[in-house]
């Protein structure tokens, strides 16, 4: 395997680039998408949508070029049908009715996808299926999913009905929603399956944070989650027993059957010793806050000072937190601003976050989203919270900055949405100072080649042995050729010249390696 990467770009020796639309995927292999279109009509060319893929083992990298349809009422940006390991990354898509839909296939995963103002969906998870790293914005139905599918670092907002259908049917089955910001979305996830997990989510300025939605939503743990909403979970369809622990609740209203038989939920797991999602010392049930402030846990005694509320929260006859959460004295969240990255282009990849953050108390931790990622840990330097060992490279990127204080506040800054756009000559020179780099390993690999292939042939290298050696090395004479066609590929920047390169690169060590192996095997 010969896949490389330079920057945010990965080549392949067999990359099929697509150069007009629409198009149709039917073999294996590595798609890189080579145009954008806007107001693009499928109907012109008799299909219904943009790029179709009906075949297994597929890359499609969008190399950040954007899918927009006239007309949002019809088609699909991206379609898989009936196909297995796919990857499809780095795109944008918007107008469509719905953006990418992979509901027949399985093991496809999206990556880095900016999606919106879909009609309908703006993503469709097929089985055992992932979306990560993605934006889904302006719509009614964010993202729909089926058995074993995942959602994770992804930011979804502005959606008129549903932020997530998490197991998108009464009958699918361990479906996850990890890591997401879902905002303003009248239900941010709704759960029609059962088996699932719903963790470390922000839901906020909701109707309704989390919806069951029928008799198969059942064992499903919801667990570590920040909500905001006006109800904080409503049951329909007669669901079973889920797992609710560990979760900020803020709601005006906890628990809502708007109909079918109302039922026990577990709202409490037991006691153990660990940080809880407010900064105690224990994990037990929940933190049930009001916006007003006269929440359960913001009310209650807590003797012991074990984080425990003494006493149960009684939500009805059925439905008990017997370990609810005790919020501390201090109330008051920290306040935090980005300091770099702004919120304009930049002509180089973004190599530090700087962030200011302030508390009453004191600072616990800080952490920044970046796209959808939500793990990268900021230090305090003495006057701001910083992290200098990220690179994010070219195209469009968000970040996000949560600050933490000990006593388990938390607050959060706005999004701040920038660009990399690196100047045509930066690359130029990068793919140069890459090539030359190549050029000069292979010039003295070429005179370590040849002695090792003498004395190989002094020590009687077998025929067989013999035959793979000058294979390989007929290879790289030919990449070698390929390379220099255009020109000198060390003094004018050229990418396909770099890949052919270094493939004469990797033929040539590959032989060279198999003569050492040959060399250390006789007899000294």
């Amino acid at each position: 395997y010969y896949g490389f990467y330079i920057d945010k770009y990965q080549f392949e020796p067999s990359s099929v680039y697509i150069n007009t639309l629409p198009y149709e995927i039917t073999a294996p292999g590595y798609y890189i998408l080579n145009v954008s279109v806007e107001d693009f009509d499928p109907t012109d060319y008799g299909v219904y949508y943009a790029i179709k893929i009906n075949a297994s083992n597929v890359v499609l990298d969008g190399n950040s070029h954007m899918l927009d349809s006239v007309d949002p009422d019809y088609g699909y940006g991206i379609l898989v049908e009936n196909a297995n390991n796919v990857t499809i990354k780095n795109l944008i898509l918007k107008d469509w009715e719905i953006g990418v839909d992979s509901g027949t296939s399985t093991n496809v995963t999206f990556d880095n996808l900016t999606i919106s103002s879909c009609v309908l969906t703006q993503a469709v998870l097929g089985y055992d299926s992932v979306l990560t790293n993605s934006i889904v914005a302006n719509g009614r139905w964010g993202i729909a999913t089926r058995s074993g599918s995942v959602v994770k670092n992804t930011y979804i907002v502005n959606m008129s009905e549903v932020g997530v259908s998490l197991c998108h049917g009464s009958t699918e089955v361990n479906c996850v929603a990890i890591n997401n910001t879902i905002y303003n979305s009248r239900i941010g996830i709704s759960i029609s399956g059962g088996y699932g997990t719903v963790e470390n989510n922000i839901i906020k300025n909701s109707n309704t944070a989390i919806h069951f939605f029928s008799i198969g939503a059942k064992g499903n743990v919801i667990k570590r989650n920040v909500i905001e909403a006006l109800t904080a979970f409503e049951f329909a369809g007669g669901p079973g027993t889920n797992w609710i622990y560990d979760n900020i609740i803020n709601a005006s209203t906890y628990l809502v059957w708007s109909y079918g038989p109302q039922n026990q939920q577990i709202l409490n797991t037991t006691k153990t010793s660990g940080t809880n999602i407010i900064g105690g010392p224990y994990i037990g049930g929940n933190a049930w806050f009001k916006p007003d402030g006269t929440g359960f846990s913001e009310t209650c005694t807590d003797a012991d000072g074990d984080g425990i509320c003494d006493e149960p929260f009684v939500l009805n006859s059925l439905n008990i937190d017997y370990l609810p959460l005790a919020l501390s004295g201090d109330r008051v969240p920290p306040q935090v601003k980005i300091v770099y990255p702004q919120n304009t282009t930049y002509s180089e990849a973004i190599t530090s976050i700087k962030v200011n953050a302030t508390d009453n108390s004191q600072i616990s931790r800080v952490i920044a989203e970046v796209d959808g990622e939500y793990n990268v840990t900021l230090i305090f330097d003495g006057t701001y919270y910083v992290n200098t060992t990220i690179n994010i490279g070219e195209g469009h990127h968000w970040i996000r900055i949560y600050a933490y204080d000990l006593a388990g506040n938390v607050n959060s800054t706005e999004i701040v949405y920038f660009t990399v756009e690196i100047p045509q000559r930066l690359r130029e020179a990068q793919f140069l100072r890459l090539t030359y780099f190549y050029y000069l390993r292979y010039v003295r690999l070429l005179k370590m080649f040849n002695e090792s292939y003498e004395q190989a042939l002094q020590l009687g290298i077998d025929s067989e042995t013999l035959s793979k050696v000058l294979t390989l090395k007929g290879l790289a004479e030919e990449e070698w050729k390929l390379a220099w066609q255009e020109g000198s590929p060390v003094i004018t920047p050229n990418v396909r010249a770099f890949i052919h390169l270094r493939k004469a690169y990797l033929y040539l060590k590959e032989a060279e390696t198999i003569l050492e192996e040959f060399l250390t095997s006789m007899p000294s």
